[in-house]
């Protein structure tokens, strides 16, 4: 049917059958002309079956009115169901409720003031904008896939309605509230989850401006025009934000980590998947302070997934801390602190990265690494930084460029055994300092590991972890040499003589010797083979402490009538060979035939004998006293603690006629 231009159609019911579902179709795209809808389409007494199709090209489309359009069938011909397609101008003054999903494709501005309700789902197309201006109560999603979907009430999107941004898509919320009821922070009165893939973008001109039931970035762009004028920022983000897809994901919007109306303190997590990136350019505010005004509430910011989050805001000023547990953060704020004033603790299988400036305390917990820089090169600063046992730092180190990324700690920097690795870009270091690691104000007093692990396997040097003392952790590399494997000695002496051993043929060798006793204390004498050797002095097991080639050691003072052990131990100059030379010494009296001397004063006799005999036993006849001196050696007995004197008082007896004495050894 054609319709002469200005003309009007009228579509009545089929007078055969009510009820039998027809399409219908509008169009003027051939010369760009007007259509107005004025009237009901559709509604319980006559459905239309199929689509419903109006096209005026880039003419417009106005449509006024309060309806209920519905374009299936009613049930009675299932395969009649269709959707709504407008294509021009739309300007949409009345307030319809759409069953079936609508489909409006912008070839030219336009709008939609009245409400839109029902079961529909709105699919914005073409490259221009369209703006909605009523209060929307439709239960269906919303995808914005070309031009600009301008959300210019509050109210905008209904509770619950799923939202999509796609490539060349643009979403801008321009009024208060435009993506939830009057009140942003009802998750029942908002919108979502608000999805953003690549190459589409969401955007607010006016604050404030929520998110309370998600939001996932697929490589999308979330960015204000508008700069905000509270503590809060421009986007409040109420729940928690989901980043995937190959492209980079960005927020350039000021945000505030917000909450329901009733403040929780929840935190709000950053799940980013491996392989995908997000960047936060705009400042982290805290979320408004319901009931308390606007001063702000802390929320914790939760880095998680294994891939790469960015912030890089000027001075983020969030202060309920933030937690990295999996990927990578890298802090890149140029000024002020890049997490806020809020303590930051970073969990095993986690990554701190950047070249900024964390301005709370910073933990790094068993299993996480710390690389400072972008890419191996830069440095991350920090106010006071705590390395537990078990986490790493990372650092590229070459011959060539030295230490590429450093790490600066202003306050206290607490190492407590945590592991350096060094990466040379697989290449060879040269000896030498390699300085400022790290660069710190004090320290608790503990230290790094002291052998850093190594990415390439460093071939003829050996490595360490120094603390310069004067705020300085530095990587020092040394030339290894050839170290010498000989443990042998040459000559071993006991003086004064007691016997001397020279020119060792065997790496083990014991012997034993006697000393008078005038020759108690001794000292002991050695050379070795190899000069490069060190030595070490026992007697009676317990050290007594080194002994070079060539000198005396201390006097050892020997106990009498027992074995003393002395023996030098010799370590090779590689540490790896050790000899034990061990010489038993026994300590003996003088074996010349004593001379026993007597006095007698009062009832009491009187025995001595010399001194160098000190260690013989007084013996007393007991038996056949009246025979004389016996030859019998059963007829004599030792006087108790003989051995230990050289002199002793006998009481006379003057009932026995006769006392016979004599000293023995042993």
């Amino acid at each position: 049917m054609t319709v002469a231009s200005p003309g009007r159609v009228k579509v009545l019911k089929s007078a055969v059958d009510p009820y039998y579902p027809y399409p219908l179709t509008l169009d003027t795209s051939s010369g760009n002309g007007t259509i107005n809808l004025n009237c009901g389409i559709g509604g319980a007494s006559w459905p239309l079956g199929g689509n419903f199709t109006v096209n005026a090209g880039t003419g417009a489309i106005n449509w006024t009115g309060s309806h209920s359009v519905s374009v299936t069938d009613g049930g009675y011909y299932s395969y009649n169901s269709g959707a709504v397609f407008l294509t021009g101008a739309l300007n949409l003054t009345g307030n319809i409720l759409f069953h079936d999903n609508v489909t409006i494709n912008a070839t030219a501005p336009g709008s939609v003031s009245g409400a839109l309700s029902g079961g529909m789902s709105l699919i914005k197309t073409g490259p221009s904008t369209l703006i909605l201006t009523g209060v929307n109560t439709y239960t269906g999603s919303t995808t914005v896939s070309n031009g600009t979907l301008n959300l210019g009430a509050s109210g905008c999107l209904s509770g619950g309605s799923a939202v999509t941004v796609n490539n060349s898509g643009t979403l801008v919320a321009s009024a208060l509230w435009a993506m939830g009821g009057i009140n942003g922070f009802d998750s029942s009165q908002s919108a979502g989850p608000i999805t953003v893939n690549a190459g589409g973008t969401l955007t607010t001109t006016v604050i404030p401006n929520g998110i309370q039931n998600g939001l996932i970035l697929n490589g999308g762009t979330v960015n204000a025009t508008t700069s905000g004028n509270y503590d809060w920022g421009d986007l409040i983000i109420c729940s928690d934000v989901t980043v995937g897809g190959n492209a980079v994901s960005t927020i350039s919007d000021e945000l505030a980590l917000g909450d329901t109306l009733v403040y929780a303190g929840n935190p709000r997590t950053f799940t980013v998947a491996g392989g995908s990136t997000l960047n936060i350019t705009g400042v982290i505010h805290n979320g408004p302070a319901w009931g308390g005004g606007l001063g702000g509430q802390p929320n914790l910011v939760v880095k998680a997934g294994n891939g790469t989050m960015t912030l890089s805001g000027t001075n983020n000023i969030y202060t309920g801390g933030t937690a990295v547990n999996g990927g990578t953060l890298l802090v890149n704020n140029l000024t002020g602190s890049g997490t806020g004033t809020g303590a930051v603790t970073v969990n095993a299988n986690a990554t701190l990265s950047g070249i900024g400036t964390i301005g709370g305390p910073t933990t790094m917990n068993a299993g996480a690494m710390l690389a400072s820089g972008t890419n191996g090169s830069g440095t991350l600063t920090f106010s006071n930084l705590t390395l537990n046992a078990s986490s790493t730092n990372t650092f590229v180190v070459t011959t060539a460029g030295g230490v590429s990324n450093k790490v600066v700690v202003a306050g206290t920097l607490s190492p407590n055994g945590s592991v350096v690795q060094i990466n040379t870009g697989g290449g060879q270091l040269a000896a030498g300092t390699y300085h400022n690691l790290f660069t710190y104000g004090t320290t608790n007093g503990t230290t790094f590991t002291g052998t850093p692990v190594f990415a390439t396997a460093q071939t003829g040097t050996t490595a360490s972890i120094a603390d310069d003392g004067v705020g300085h952790i530095n990587l020092v590399v040394n030339s290894l040499v050839s170290l010498h494997t000989n443990d042998f000695l040459t000559c071993l002496a006991v003086n004064p003589p007691a016997g001397i051993l020279s020119n060792f043929a065997t790496n083990k060798y014991a012997y034993a010797v006697t000393n008078y006793l005038p020759n108690n204390p001794v000292t002991v004498t050695v050379t070795n083979a190899d000069l490069t050797a060190t030595n070490t002095l026992f007697y009676q097991g317990s050290p007594v402490g080194g002994l070079a080639s060539g000198t005396t050691s201390p006097a050892l003072t020997l106990l009498q009538e027992v074995a003393n052990t002395v023996a030098v131990q010799v370590v090779s100059q590689d540490g790896a060979h050790t000899n034990t030379y061990t010489v038993n010494v026994t300590l003996q009296p003088s074996q010349t035939v004593p001379k026993l001397t007597n006095s007698v004063s009062g009832s009491t006799l009187t025995l001595n004998w010399p001194a160098d005999h000190l260690g013989y036993r007084l013996l007393t006849q007991t038996n056949n006293l009246n025979k004389g001196v016996s030859s019998v050696a059963s007829d004599w007995g030792p006087v108790s603690g003989s051995t230990l004197i050289t002199s002793t008082n006998i009481p006379i007896n003057k009932v026995t006629n006769n006392a016979y004495y004599r000293l023995v050894y042993p």
